[in-house]
């Protein structure tokens, strides 16, 4: 993880936010549209929120939690 302070790059901020929230990284199409317009990233992750994997991945890890 970075140090307090220490900003990610676009591309590695978008790659991690994608796996956390959808458990893929992004799509090629999504790094380029972050590179070119670093504002769409808050459209970017509702979008994510809204994704079908974001909810499969959250009753994924409801599951492991279940198992703890």
């Amino acid at each position: 993880p970075p140090f307090q302070g220490e900003s990610l790059d676009s591309n590695l901020l978008l790659r991690r936010i994608s796996l956390d929230i959808r458990g893929i990284p992004p799509l090629e199409s999504e790094l380029e549209r972050i590179e070119s317009n670093p504002q769409e990233l808050d459209t970017l992750i509702d979008a994510y929120l809204q994704d079908p994997l974001h909810h499969r991945q959250l009753i994924e890890e409801l599951r492991v939690l279940k198992k703890l």
